[in-house]
């Protein structure tokens, strides 16, 4: 699984107030994940900013790596 800790700015502009995205980060460990969590939302504190975890369950599976890289650059 792969962890994503995403931060947001609220701003103001042409009379609206919204977050805006200021970037993100991805994490592969639950546990660097925890901490990278707490210690961005320490630093990012609401309401001036957004902080939001998403959570990606993703599939991999064994392949030939070879047959895979040829196959991939393989020139038309």
């Amino acid at each position: 699984m792969e962890y994503r800790i995403n931060v947001s700015k609220l701003t103001k502009s042409q009379g609206k107030t919204r977050y805006i995205h200021l970037f993100c980060a991805e994490q592969l460990g639950i546990y660097s994940a925890n901490l990278a969590y707490y210690e961005i939302k320490a630093k990012f504190p609401e309401p001036e900013y957004k902080v939001t975890f998403e959570v990606w369950e993703n599939r991999g599976k064994e392949v030939d790596a070879d047959e895979y890289f040829e196959n991939l650059f393989r020139k038309s």
